[in-house]
C-alpha cells in the first residue's frame, strides 16, 4: 500500500486521494474502501451489542469470579476484530495470511534474513484440551495424544511418568484441535478433527477457531496431511470408525458456526459424513431435520458395543434441530430413527424452551444401556445453557427416562455452561457406574438414581480436577484408568473404581496455555515473568518448568505488573478490574470494590507514583468514558476514583498507555478506543487534561496498541480489526501520521514495540505471530514473519526490557515466548534466480496479464490461491512463455496470492479480483 501523510489541517482534501490508492493497490480493497464508515455509526453498533449482552447479565449476575467468563471474553474480542463494515470476523482471511506467511518462510532467500530467535518455556501446566485419545499401537497401553483448542496435537509416550508431551506440528493450517479417533482395523491409522463448535454458536469465542477439515496419518502420527474432501468441514464435532464386514467406515460430525458474527457454512452441509476407508468420497447420512430442509448438525458420535450408532444433535446456525437423539444399525440415509421427545419438552418449558446439545456414553458391557445429557437454554440478549436433563436408556435406545440430576453448586446448575462444558463416560466393566462433568467430576454408582461429587476445581491436591471437563475417557477394558480433558490441560486417574478417586495433573510439557496479557521483570539478565491466562489465572515463571503452583491469584487472569522501581512487587489482576498485590513475597492486598471495566480491561501502571489506570467501560456498557485510577500501591489504602475524560467516546479505551516519558511526579497517559479515537492525557494523577491526537483518518476500529519510541515524539499505533490498515506512525507526537500498513496480510494486530536503539525497526505480534519491519521510514515499509522457534499461533502481547534488549510474547495456546531483539537488519541476499513478475491490470476484474521474465527452469509451476487457502488455479509455465493471460472473470471478489516456483525460489504476489 502507498503511504500517505496525513495532515490534520486538510484532511478532507486527503481522503478522496486515500480512498483512491486503497482502490488501486489495498489487498483488502473492498472493506478499506468501505471502512470509511462513520465514527458515530460504528460506536452504535458496539454499543447495540453491548446492550444485547446487558440483557442477558440480568439474569446471570454474580459479583464473584467464577471458573471461567467465556461470553464476555468473547464478546470483547469479537468486537476488537470485527471487520467494521461486513460487522463480522473474517477468520476465512487468516487462511490467505498463512499462506502468504508459508510463502515466506519457504523461500530460500527469506530464510537466510530472519533475525530472531525464540525460546518457548516449558509448561507442566495445560490449557483447554477437548482431542484425547488412547494410542492403539502402544504395547503398553501408556501412549496418550491429546489436542488443545488453540495449542495443536500432542502426545506422551508414558502418560504414568513425567515423560514430556511432544508436540506434533507447530505449522498446521490451524491449531485448533477438536476430537480424535483411530481405525480399529489399521491401529496406525489417526484421524483428527478440527474447529471447535460447541463455542461457535453461542459466542463468539476468543479461544476458539474455525477449523481445516480432518487431519489423516497413516502411520501413527508421524506424517499428516488434510483429507481430501474435507476442506470445507468448517467444524468436526467428533469422529468414529466403525468396522463394517471386515471394512473401516469413517464417519465425521460436522456443524456449521457463526465465529465472531459471520456464519461459517461447512459444505455441502450439517450432517453426518460417512466414507469407506480408501475411497475419500463423502456421503451425508443423516435425515433433515423435521419440517425443514436441512440436516441436523450434529454434537457427539457414540457407538455401542453393539455397533449401534447414537448421535446426538446440536442447534444449527438458525438455532434450528437441538436436542435430538437418533440412532440406526446401519448408519446409511433412510436408517435413523428419530427421537425428539427431549426437544418437544424444552421447547415447552418457561425460561428454558431453547433446545441445546446431546452427548453420549454407552455402557461397554452393555449394548442396552446408553445415557444422554442434553442442555437446554434461555436467552436474554444471548444465549445460555445448563443441564437439567440426564437421560437413561436399557433397551439401546428404543425408550428414555430421565434420572436424577447433581445438585447445584454455588454458582448454579451443574453443567451452567453446558454449550461448552459437558461430558460423560461408563466404566467399561459396571453399566451403572458413570462419570459425568462440567464444572466438577460427578459419580454415580446406580445409574444415575444419585451422585457423588468426586473432584472440586477449587484448590489442589487429590481430588483436583480443572474446570470446564469436556472430554471423559476410560481405557478400554479397565475400571480404573480414566482420562479427562479439560480447559487446564489433562488429569489421569488410576483408581476410577474406588469410592474416593485421586485425580492426578498430567501436563508435563503441555504448554497450551492461553495468554492475554504478560509482563516482564526489570532487571537484566532475569528471566522472570508474569501471565494472565484464559480460565487459568496469573502465573510467576521463574526460570523452571510452570507448574499449577505458579499460580499467584485466579479467574481469568488479565493485567500484571513488575514494579520497575520496586521489582518485588507484583500486580495481578482477574476480569472486570479485580487487582491484587504481593510485595516482598507476601500478599499486600487487593482492591476489588471497584469492578468495572470490560472483561480483561487494558491497564497501565505509573511505577513512579505507584498508581493504576484502567479503561473503566464496562461490558454491559457502564462507566462510559472513564478511567479507573487506583493510588497508593501496594500496601493501600488503595485510593481509587473513576476519572471522566470528557472526549465523547461512548465505547470502551481499547489500549490504556502510560508514557514512557511521564514527568516522575505526574502521569502522562495515552488513551485509543474501540472506534479509532486517539488521546493524549496529562496531569493523570490529579486533574485530567485531555487532548486528541489521532486524525479523522485513523480506521473507524478498535486501537490495539500505541508504542512509544525514546522520545516521546515518535508513536507507532496499530488497530486489531479485520478490514482496515492495522499500523500507523507518528515522527512529531501526533500532529502528522503516516500509514505503515505496508505488505501486511489482513489479519489483527494485537501489540507492537520500536526497537530501543532504533525506531526505523519495530515489531508486532498478530494472529499469525511475529512480524519485524526495519525501514520504517520508508513510504512503504517491509513487514516479515520472524517466526524461528515460534509456532502458528497468535500473539497477545510483547513487552521488551530496553537495558538487555529481551522481549517476551505471550502467546493464545503455545504459553511464554522469549528473544533478545538486536537490530539486525536483514542484508540483501543475492539472488539465485532472477526470476520477476508483472502483473497488470491490478485490481482486475476480468482478464490479468502476467509478464514472466527471467525465468531459468524449462517449467515453472503458476498457482493462484483465494482468501481462504485454496489453488484455485495452477498450471506448468514453459519458459519460453514469457506472457500469460488469466481469465478470472468467474472468480469471487476479493484478493488472491499468485505463487511462481521456479527452481528452488519462490515468488508470490498480490491480485485484486473487482
Amino acid at each position: 500500500m502507498k503511504t500517505i501523510i496525513l495532515k490534520t489541517g486538510f484532511w478532507l482534501l486527503l481522503t478522496s486521494v486515500f480512498v483512491f490508492l486503497l482502490i488501486l493497490l489495498n489487498l483488502n480493497v473492498v472493506n478499506q474502501v468501505d471502512e470509511m464508515i462513520s465514527r458515530q455509526q460504528f460506536e452504535e453498533f458496539l454499543n447495540k451489542k453491548l446492550n444485547d449482552f446487558a440483557q442477558k447479565q440480568l439474569v446471570n449476575n454474580s459479583d464473584e469470579p467464577r471458573a471461567d467468563s467465556p461470553d464476555q471474553a468473547a464478546l470483547q474480542d469479537y468486537l476488537n476484530t470485527v471487520d467494521p463494515v461486513s460487522k463480522t470476523v473474517p477468520k476465512e482471511r487468516l487462511k490467505e495470511a498463512y499462506t502468504h506467511t508459508r510463502a515466506f518462510e519457504e523461500n530460500p532467500h527469506y530464510k537466510s534474513t530472519k533475525s530472531l530467535q525464540w525460546q518457548a518455556t516449558v509448561s507442566n501446566f495445560g490449557g483447554r484440551t477437548r482431542a484425547i485419545m488412547w494410542d492403539p499401537n502402544d504395547p503398553y497401553e501408556r501412549k496418550v495424544w491429546a489436542g488443545g483448542v488453540t495449542g495443536g496435537l500432542w502426545y506422551k509416550e508414558n502418560i504414568t511418568n513425567t515423560v514430556s508431551w511432544v508436540p506434533v506440528n507447530d505449522f498446521w493450517p490451524g491449531l485448533a484441535i477438536s476430537c480424535m479417533t483411530h481405525d480399529p482395523n489399521s491401529p496406525e491409522t489417526f484421524y483428527v478433527g478440527t474447529g471447535e463448535a460447541q463455542t461457535a454458536l453461542i459466542i463468539y469465542r476468543e479461544s476458539s477457531g474455525v477449523g481445516f477439515g480432518i487431519m489423516r496419518s497413516t502411520d501413527a502420527g508421524e506424517n499428516w496431511e488434510v483429507m481430501p474432501g474435507t476442506e470445507d468441514f468448517e467444524y468436526v464435532t467428533d469422529i468414529v470408525v466403525r468396522d463394517e464386514g471386515g471394512s473401516s467406515v469413517i464417519y465425521a460430525a460436522v456443524a456449521s458456526g457463526i465465529y465472531k458474527g459471520a456464519q461459517h457454512l461447512s459444505q455441502p452441509s450439517d450432517g453426518l459424513f460417512r466414507s469407506v476407508v480408501g475411497s475419500d468420497i463423502w456421503e451425508q447420512v443423516l435425515p433433515n431435520i423435521t419440517d425443514l430442509d436441512v440436516p441436523y448438525a450434529p454434537a457427539d458420535i457414540e457407538l455401542g458395543p453393539d455397533g449401534r450408532m447414537y448421535v446426538g444433535s446440536m442447534p444449527n446456525v438458525e438455532g434450528e434441530g437441538g436436542a435430538t437423539i437418533l440412532y440406526s444399525d446401519e448408519a446409511t440415509p433412510g436408517t435413523w430413527t428419530v427421537n425428539d421427545e427431549y426437544k418437544i419438552l424444552i421447547e415447552n418449558t418457561p425460561g428454558f424452551d431453547l433446545p441445546g446439545r446431546v452427548v453420549f456414553a454407552a455402557a461397554p458391557s452393555d449394548p442396552n444401556r446408553v445415557y444422554a445429557l442434553v442442555a437446554q437454554g434461555y436467552f436474554y440478549g444471548l444465549p445460555g445453557y445448563e443441564c437439567h436433563i440426564i437421560a437413561r436408556s436399557d433397551d439401546k435406545g428404543e425408550t428414555w427416562n430421565m434420572v436424577s440430576i447433581p445438585p447445584p453448586a454455588s454458582t448454579g446448575n451443574w453443567a451452567y455452561i453446558a454449550w461448552h462444558a459437558m461430558a460423560a463416560g461408563v466404566d467399561p466393566n459396571n453399566p451403572d457406574r458413570i462419570f459425568i462433568g462440567a464444572l466438577d467430576m460427578w459419580v454415580s454408582d446406580n445409574a444415575g438414581d444419585s451422585w457423588s461429587k468426586e473432584s472440586s476445581w477449587v484448590g489442589s491436591g487429590q481430588n483436583f480436577v480443572h474446570a470446564d471437563q469436556h472430554t471423559i475417557l476410560f481405557k478400554e477394558g479397565n475400571s480404573n484408568e480414566v482420562l479427562i480433558a479439560s480447559d487446564g490441560g489433562v488429569f489421569h486417574t488410576v483408581n476410577a473404581s474406588q469410592n474416593s478417586i485421586y485425580f492426578m495433573e498430567k501436563n508435563y510439557g503441555f504448554n497450551t496455555l492461553q495468554m492475554y496479557k504478560v509482563a516482564l521483570h526489570p532487571t537484566p539478565g532475569v528471566t522472570l515473568f508474569l501471565g494472565g491466562m484464559q480460565d487459568n489465572g496469573t502465573i510467576y515463571y521463574d526460570g523452571l518448568p510452570i507448574e499449577h503452583a505458579n499460580t499467584i491469584s485466579g479467574g481469568d487472569g488479565g493485567a500484571c505488573f513488575f514494579d520497575d522501581n520496586e521489582p518485588d512487587v507484583l500486580i495481578t489482576s482477574s476480569q472486570n478490574n479485580r487487582f491484587n498485590f504481593i510485595a516482598n513475597g507476601a500478599y499486600a492486598g487487593s482492591a476489588t470494590q471497584w469492578s468495572s471495566g470490560n472483561f480483561i480491561s487494558s491497564v497501565d501502571y505509573d511505577y513512579n507514583l505507584n498508581t493504576l489506570y484502567a479503561n473503566a467501560v464496562t461490558t454491559i456498557n457502564n462507566l462510559q468514558d472513564n478511567v479507573l485510577r487506583i493510588a497508593e500501591i501496594p500496601y493501600g489504602p488503595y485510593e481509587g476514583e473513576y476519572l471522566d475524560m470528557g472526549t465523547g467516546s461512548t465505547v470502551p479505551f481499547t489500549h490504556v498507555k502510560y508514557s514512557d516519558h511521564s514527568p516522575t511526579t505526574s502521569s502522562t497517559l495515552l488513551l485509543g478506543t474501540q472506534a479509532g479515537r486517539l488521546f493524549r492525557v496529562e496531569n493523570a494523577e490529579a486533574s485530567p487534561d485531555v487532548t486528541e491526537i489521532g486524525p479523522p483518518e485513523f480506521p473507524t476500529a478498535a486501537i490495539s496498541c500505541i508504542a512509544e519510541g525514546n522520545s516521546a515524539d515518535t508513536l507507532l499505533v496499530t488497530f486489531s480489526n479485520f478490514g482496515v490498515s492495522s499500523v500507523w506512525q507518528s515522527w512529531d507526537g501526533g500532529l502528522n501520521w503516516e500509514e505503515k500498513e505496508g505488505d501486511l496480510p489482513d489479519m489483527p494486530v494485537r501489540w507492537a514495540l520500536y526497537h530501543p536503539d532504533n525506531a526505523n525497526a519495530a515489531m508486532l505480534a498478530t494472529e499469525i505471530g511475529i512480524w519485524t519491519s526495519y525501514n520504517l521510514d520508508e513510504p512503504t515499509p517491509a513487514w516479515q514473519p520472524d517466526n524461528e522457534g515460534l509456532a502458528n499461533v497468535r500473539i497477545d502481547m510483547l513487552q521488551l526490557r530496553k537495558a538487555d534488549k529481551m522481549v517476551m510474547a505471550g502467546s493464545h495456546g503455545r504459553g511464554f515466548y522469549y528473544t533478545t531483539f538486536d537490530y539486525n537488519p536483514p542484508v540483501a541476499v543475492a539472488e539465485t534466480h532472477s526470476a520477476e513478475i508483472n502483473i497488470y491490470p491490478n485490481p482486475v476484474s476480468d482478464i490479468v496479464e502476467i509478464q514472466l521474465s527471467g525465468v531459468e527452469s524449462d517449467y515453472s509451476n503458476l498457482e493462484l490461491i483465494n482468501s481462504n487457502g485454496k489453488i484455485v488455479l495452477a498450471e506448468s509455465i514453459n519458459r519460453i512463455q514469457d506472457t500469460r493471460k488469466l481469465d478470472l472473470s468467474e472468480l469471487s471478489q476479493g484478493s488472491y496470492i499468485l505463487k511462481i516456483t521456479d527452481g528452488n525460489q519462490i515468488i508470490t504476489k498480490k491480485i485484486i479480483k473487482l
